[in-house]
């Protein structure tokens, strides 16, 4: 939080009426106080010293309390107060980033402890970032994971394992079971409030940064694949039509609201459905992992469906984009229950031919 001392000047006719003290309510419940001091020099010039911890200010009310004095203006001369006071903020904050620049691997790093509410530029987007700062986390974390699907190669089996490499196989269990689950609870354990407020709340009212690196860290677990062409193997096309589909999910809600949602029905859920998935495939005449798999999958849809659904009616995003998510997980939990039926259906299969 940063101390501004600013000296602001609001032109109109102002009672001279000493100090008085301006409360700036912002979205969110966020507060900012305003000592507001005016000093007899016109009618209609009046010099005001402001000093007040800088925050974003989505100005929407203006209250003055009670003064000793009567002061029948001093609405207007708050309200002004804050105008100035918000646009003065965004010009120091613009300013600070031209005196004090980090260099381009310490913003990589230094944009993660920035809270929504501390974004001053008319850029920010809902999550905290702007868009530029936005698109370098997605090429990072990109870049990482192209190296970790590298790693992977070297150190995992290579070979073809259900139309990609086993290794590709094999690298998303650690992210899926112990990655995905415990920067959820981070998430939760940095709100304070209930599990259930946390599904629904915007961003200003989230820590913002477990979020933040959750959804780049599924997004990047996604991205990871795109090496396996760089190494010369490949993975069945249905599988990328998932990835588009998760990625138009994930990526659009840096820029709306309630993360939260999404990262327990559409992160956790899926993916512990996806790990189940994974290891029955491994071991495929196994009847336990068989049952796990079906009931493991099954559950994690409906969750998503009904996380889906929950998402839809929260505002304030667009209706049209609540619904169409909310359809595009319904294609995506179909489209995955069918291979898990299908999956199922061999199993059985094969299980038939071994009791003749």
């Amino acid at each position: 939080m940063i101390l501004a001392f600013l000296n602001v000047t609001v032109f109109g006719t102002l009672p001279i009426c000493g100090l008085a003290r301006c409360t700036c309510q912002a979205t969110g419940a966020k507060v900012t106080t305003l000592d507001v001091r005016v000093s007899p020099l016109g009618a209609r010039r009046r010099a005001s010293h402001v000093v007040a911890h800088a925050a974003r200010l989505n100005l929407h009310r203006f209250k003055a309390p009670q003064q000793p004095q009567e002061c029948p203006e001093t609405n207007q001369r708050c309200q002004k107060a804050c105008i100035c006071y918000s646009k003065l903020q965004r010009a120091s904050s613009q300013a600070m980033v031209v005196h004090h620049p980090h260099t381009n691997l310490e913003q990589l790093f230094h944009v993660h402890s920035q809270a929504p509410a501390n974004c001053l530029l008319e850029s920010c987007l809902t999550s905290g970032w702007t868009l530029q700062e936005f698109l370098a986390q997605c090429a990072f974390w990109a870049f990482a994971s192209l190296g970790y699907t590298y790693a992977c190669s070297k150190l995992l089996p290579t070979r073809e394992f259900n139309g990609s490499p086993l290794y590709n196989w094999l690298s998303c269990l650690p992210i899926q079971l112990i990655g995905f689950p415990a920067v959820a609870a981070w998430c939760v354990r940095a709100f304070e409030g209930s599990f259930v407020e946390w599904l629904s709340a915007p961003w200003d009212q989230l820590a913002a940064t477990p979020e933040r690196i959750f959804l780049l860290l599924i997004y990047a677990y996604m991205f990871k694949d795109l090496g396996l062409y760089l190494l010369g193997a490949k993975m069945d096309a249905m599988y990328w039509a998932h990835h588009l589909g998760c990625w138009v999910i994930i990526l659009q809600f840096f820029f709306t609201t309630a993360p939260g949602i999404f990262i327990f029905g559409g992160g956790v859920c899926m993916e512990l459905g996806g790990a189940s998935q994974t290891i029955h495939l491994l071991f495929p005449d196994s009847s336990l992992l068989d049952f796990v798999h079906i009931l493991t999958m099954t559950l994690s849809h409906v969750v998503c469906c009904a996380s889906a659904m929950y998402y839809a009616t929260i505002p304030p995003t667009a209706l049209w984009i609540r619904i169409v998510i909310m359809l595009l997980v319904f294609k995506l939990a179909q489209a995955r229950q069918s291979n898990a039926m299908y999956l199922h259906g061999r199993y059985a299969e094969r299980k038939a031919k071994k009791s003749k």
